[in-house]
This record gives structure tokens, sequence and C-alpha cells, in this order.
């Protein structure tokens, strides 16, 4: 599985619709499990962000099908970063 650290903010619209906040992290949480992969965490944040998600997806491809699926709803944007276990970075870096 691949790692991945997604920092959203809400649109306007999610926005608006932010007392269902609670629903939408279910079913993001079932739209990465659709695509064999897992929401592991979630934090709302304060700062440029309003909120960052730790997320396992099988590759791009699939993490890609989720956050299109998200996307399309209109009520987040994200940015999102590959991430790599230190552990495994480690691991490179002995090989060097």
């Amino acid at each position: 599985m691949q790692h991945y650290i997604v920092l959203g903010n809400f649109t306007e619209k999610g926005l608006s619709k932010i007392r269902d906040a609670h629903g939408r992290m279910l079913e993001s949480r079932d739209i990465f499990r659709c695509v064999g992969g897992s929401l592991k965490e979630l934090f709302h944040t304060f700062g440029r962000y309003d909120f960052v998600a730790l997320v396992e997806a099988p590759g791009e491809e699939e993490m890609m099908r989720a956050l299109l699926i998200l996307g399309e709803q209109g009520q987040i944007r994200t940015e999102t970063m590959v991430a790599i276990p230190a552990g495994h970075t480690m691991e490179i870096i002995k090989e060097l």
C-alpha cells in the first residue's frame, strides 16, 4: 500500500453544509475502501488548510479515482503528497 498525505480546504459549498461534515467523513472512508484503500486518520486544522488526512491506497490510479469522486461533489479542494515511511527511507539510504 502507498501512503498519501491529503491537505484540504472546504469550498464555499462545503462550508455552507458544514453541519454534514461527519456524514461526509464517513462517506469518504467508504470511497477509499471501495478503491481498495483506507482513510487512516483525519485531522481538522487551523491555518492554511482546513484538514489533513493520512490515506493508504494500492496506487496512484486508485488514489486519483477516490479524490476525483470526492472532488466532483464540489465541497472540498485537495493537495496530495506521496508519503514514504521513514523506516523505508532509511533502508534506501543504507543502500546508497
